[in-house]
């Protein structure tokens, strides 16, 4: 038990200072219409170590089992809004993951609007996956924040859909721009034509809500196909380029615009979590 203890207290300490100094590296991976084969967005993934192959996966679900996520959420979107203001030719549109436990933080959120606030030319160039690794208990407070971001200009992504029981609860409660499908779903679709019936369900619900759909761990053109077949709109995936630091070196061309949400005015609303 001494030694547990002495382990977790070590790694805590670790992840801490990691967040603090931001000793931690992003890299890119694009989100690719499945229509088109263009460059839709770059989901931002951190990195430790500089170590491009490993999965921050295991550190990530420590820090938010040891509740100190929030701060690390914090630091990622302030390094990307950073990277955005210095690359503003790029004029690449990022996604930056915040957990469940983040979006239940007033103080989170209140010091992410404050942030995003520093870099209002930018908004457009932001947007948010909430991902489900942490539970979201309180959907109508999450909903809350959403709507807060969703209204001062930031698209929202809820991910790994379909990794929890509470998918279908989540999709009905939260009223997000985007859904990314994960990835045992397409794993499972392939496998069988049951399970890809289930996967068409699910992205024809979603286009009927307005919802444009993602789906991962796409490996291959088989997928990429059939993934188009069940009319889900864009994929992520080594078929379409694994992380990696540089995001010049993905060959596909960029920008393709790709929403069933039908477009219209945002009505700028005032900041009400400062």
């Amino acid at each position: 038990m001494k030694k547990l203890v002495k382990e977790t207290s070590e790694r805590l300490a670790w992840f801490r200072d990691v967040t603090r100094d931001s000793r931690f590296d992003i890299a890119f991976q694009p989100i690719v219409s499945l229509r088109t084969r263009t460059i839709h967005y770059f989901e931002a993934l951190a990195r430790f170590d500089g170590k491009i192959e490993e999965s921050p996966y295991d550190a990530i679900a420590f820090a938010e089992n040891a509740g100190v996520i929030t701060d690390f959420d914090l630091a990622m979107a302030a390094r990307v809004l950073e990277w955005l203001a210095e690359n503003d030719d790029e004029e690449a549109v990022i996604a930056v993951n915040v957990s469940g436990r983040s979006v239940a933080n007033a103080a989170f959120v209140g010091a992410l609007h404050g942030l995003l606030n520093q870099y209002d030319a930018i908004r457009s160039r932001i947007m948010f996956e909430v991902t489900e690794s942490a539970r979201i208990e309180d959907l109508r407070q999450a909903n809350e924040v959403i709507q807060g971001l969703r209204a001062v200009g930031h698209k929202v992504c809820l991910d790994d859909f379909g990794a929890g029981s509470a998918a279908l609860r989540y999709l009905h409660a939260l009223d997000v721009d985007t859904v990314k499908i994960d990835g045992q779903y397409v794993r499972s679709a392939q496998a069988r034509s049951r399970n890809r019936k289930f996967l068409k369900a699910v992205a024809g619900l979603c286009r009927d809500l307005g919802i444009a759909t993602i789906a991962e761990m796409v490996e291959n053109e088989d997928t990429a196909v059939m993934l188009a077949e069940s009319n889900v709109d864009c994929g992520q995936g080594y078929k379409f380029g694994k992380p990696d630091f540089d995001i010049n070196s993905f060959g596909l061309p960029r920008n393709e615009t790709v929403s069933a949400r039908e477009s219209r005015p945002r009505r700028r609303m005032p900041n009400v979590w400062a």
